[in-house]
């Protein structure tokens, strides 16, 4: 089978395992579609080193936002990704087997990487911060602040495109954000730094 063959099989079972999930746990899937590579461009742009990164994404999903960090050149031994469903693992583990694909809740992150507890540069989160009760996102973002390096980061992605009060602001520093457009629903990507 050509790599391109190959690709196609991957994305198709992608798209039709996000439809599946998104349809049986949609406040777990959080959207409706799987998210754009001009997504994955607007949250990479805030990772300033790409090669001495250590990273952890958050529900990467069947990995739209997974193939541009790849495709950004990063370090490959350095990059995990933590889903909560098992069948989402599986997709992920066979199309991606460079990295470190791990089944787990973003609640107990520190648990799920022990090993990078104060280690991780920088955290990609697709999570539906804006759909979970409040008390499970303030665990969440407690969980990431524990794991970060000082000066670590936090891109975090939402479809709620107005400027409001982030829950993470009250752990992290907000620096910078950006609406992409170019995405099924417009998004709004949003970065902030541990201190």
């Amino acid at each position: 089978m050509s790599s391109d063959t190959e690709y196609s099989s991957q994305s198709l079972k992608g798209a039709f395992l996000f439809v599946k999930q998104c349809l049986l746990s949609p406040r777990k899937t959080g959207s409706i579609y799987p998210s754009s590579p001009a997504l994955g461009r607007a949250m990479v742009s805030f990772l300033e080193n790409k090669q001495q990164s250590t990273i952890i994404e958050l529900g990467p999903g069947t990995g739209s936002i997974t193939k541009t960090l790849i495709k950004s050149g990063i370090n490959f031994d350095d990059f995990y990704a933590c889903e909560i469903s098992s069948d989402f693992v599986e997709h992920l583990q066979k199309r991606f087997p460079e990295i470190h694909v791990r089944e787990g809740n973003a609640l107990k992150l520190t648990h799920v990487f022990e090993e990078l507890i104060g280690k991780v540069d920088c955290i990609f989160s697709g999570l539906p911060l804006k759909s979970l009760p409040s008390k499970i996102v303030e665990e969440i973002i407690d969980q990431e602040y524990e794991i970060l390096k000082p000066k670590g980061t936090v891109i975090q992605f939402t479809y709620d495109l107005r400027p409001k009060k982030s829950a993470l602001k009250k752990r992290f520093r907000h620096v910078g954000s950006k609406i992409v457009l170019a995405n099924f629903p417009p998004a709004r990507v949003d970065a902030f730094i541990k201190e």
